[in-house]
């Protein structure tokens, strides 16, 4: 895949969270109901969690594809 910013080569790989895996605009305690505007990737209580991602090593961007995690929950 080409990277959408340098349109250097990215590889595939997989982007491993501990027990949240959260995207928000600004940094605060995590928590499994997501505020308004952010995404709760998913929440496990035992395993990690891991979302389908590509990674430019050139200009340093990670592009992640969550599109088929079941636990998805957005605010």
């Amino acid at each position: 895949m080409k990277c959408p910013y340098c349109n250097g080569e990215m590889e595939i790989g997989i982007l491993e969270g501990g027990r949240y895996l959260l995207w928000a605009k600004q940094p605060h305690k995590v928590s499994y109901h997501p505020k308004a505007g952010e995404v709760l990737l998913g929440e496990k209580a035992v395993s990690s969690i891991r979302v389908d991602s590509y990674i430019c090593k050139q200009c340093k961007k990670i592009i992640i594809d969550y599109a088929n995690l079941d636990d998805v929950k957005e605010g």
